[in-house]
């Protein structure tokens, strides 16, 4: 079973195979090519080592339960239950839902987040709204990273890879490139990176945990024949043979005997010793090493430890939220880098819809997930104190509070002419 397992895993497409070492553990017997060039100590960061780094990492989100709880947290934070697009132009709003009520939008932008923190680009083809796979983006000449400038600098097309040696090439207008290196760099690697070796050896430190325990809750139980002979010891044997189950028989064509004592078994002996043998394995400390590969996590991502590592008995959520630390930040980070290519894409679809130009497009409001875990009594209070001194508007509450405003504004309304409705019957009645 885990032999047929082992080799479907190994036949998928993103397998690794011929990657760097810096992806695996030292003890770990392969060929990967090194990324690292140990006499220069510069990082050479080519299409085909990029190609790499998204191979691995998709391998680890599809294998390893760390690494895909980190690109989950994202996606969660990100793309949650409340994350809402509104817009103070009636028309607009109205396009863009059919637009992604038709697209999948929800869906789409699930996809989008995880494809970013998964393989470090995302490519979308925008007037079909379909993603374009990163290793398909490259040039016809080896090292050359398919995005195609004018004399100025400016990016005018990317050179998509059809099949083999054919090449097509898209205009720049219609493409989307969603990733967050410096300005010089033409393409995104995988944020998580430093963490691709670091799950890896989580992993096999929790198999190690695993075969550590297994050895040192083992019993083995030894009995001490006093002055018996061979041929002795081998009727007792044969004795030892239950009824209800057949010997095994080995390679050697021995029978192999079991006799495993139950729960409340009374032994009577005679001339007989048992003795029960564990061994005497210290390996206490082991314990920190693999806290500190769910530190090394924490370090990186700016996530507390009970988010990287699932332990909520040592932290609290609502405390750590509310203090303002480094998970808050790293969120609200990553909310405004996402809305700055949410917007784009809110921009191109009005604009194809022939409603707008460029120069007229309306501002859109997104609005994420919240991260801050307060008090709702204190927040409402708040809220009512700045909307009654002007400070904010019935809207700004309404997205606050994550409620869909035209809906609510209909049904206050509604309520309203029923009161004064009622008010007219009772006048008239009186």
């Amino acid at each position: 079973m885990w032999k047929w397992l082992r080799e479907s895993i190994q036949g998928l497409p993103f397998y690794p195979r011929n990657l760097s070492q810096n992806y695996v553990d030292e003890n770990e017997n392969n060929d990967w090519i090194p990324l690292v060039n140990t006499a220069k100590t510069e990082t050479i960061l080519t299409v085909k080592t990029l190609e790499d780094i998204r191979t691995v990492s998709k391998y680890l989100y599809f294998t390893n339960y760390a690494y895909k709880g980190l690109v989950r947290n994202y996606v969660k934070y990100l793309t949650g239950k409340k994350f809402m697009l509104t817009s103070e132009e009636t028309q607009a709003e109205d396009t863009w839902k059919e637009w992604a009520k038709k697209n999948n939008w929800k869906r789409k932008l699930k996809e989008i987040v995880r494809r970013f923190f998964r393989d470090g680009e995302v490519f979308i083809y925008l007037p079909t709204f379909i993603f374009i796979e990163p290793n398909k983006i490259r040039g016809e000449d080896t090292g050359d990273l398919g995005i195609i400038k004018d004399l100025d600098g400016n990016i005018t097309g990317y050179s998509y890879n059809i099949k083999d040696s054919k090449y097509i090439i898209i205009e720049a207008k219609d493409i989307q490139h969603i990733f967050a290196e410096d300005e010089n760099e033409l393409r995104g690697s995988c944020p998580l990176f430093p963490l691709l070796k670091k799950s890896r050896q989580l992993d096999q430190w929790l198999n190690d945990r695993m075969l550590l325990n297994r050895i040192r809750s083992s019993i083995a139980l030894i009995r001490d024949h006093k002055s018996s002979t061979p041929t002795k010891l081998k009727t007792f044997a044969n004795n030892q043979v239950t009824s209800s189950r057949s010997p095994v028989i080995t390679n050697y064509g021995e029978s192999k005997r079991r006799k495993i004592p139950q729960g409340g078994t009374i032994l009577d002996t005679s001339g007989i010793d048992y003795k029960f043998l564990s061994p005497n394995i210290n390996a206490n400390d082991v314990k920190e090493d693999g806290r500190n590969l769910g530190l090394a996590a924490s370090v990186l991502t700016g996530f507390p430890e009970f988010m990287t590592r699932g332990d909520s008995s040592n932290s609290s959520y609502s405390s750590t939220m509310i203090s303002e630390g480094p998970a808050e930040k790293e969120i609200e980070d990553w909310q405004e880098f996402f809305s700055n290519e949410i917007t784009r894409i809110w921009e191109y679809i009005l604009i194809k819809a022939d409603i707008y130009t460029e120069d007229n497009i309306p501002e859109c409001f997104i609005s994420f997930p919240p991260v801050i875990s307060r008090n709702a009594k204190e927040d409402t209070e708040k809220n009512k104190i700045l909307h009654e001194a002007g400070v904010i508007s019935t809207r700004e509450w309404q997205r606050r509070e994550q409620v869909d405003a035209d809906l609510m504004d209909s049904e206050i309304n509604e309520t309203e002419f029923n009161i004064e409705q009622e008010e007219d019957e009772d006048e008239q009645d009186e």
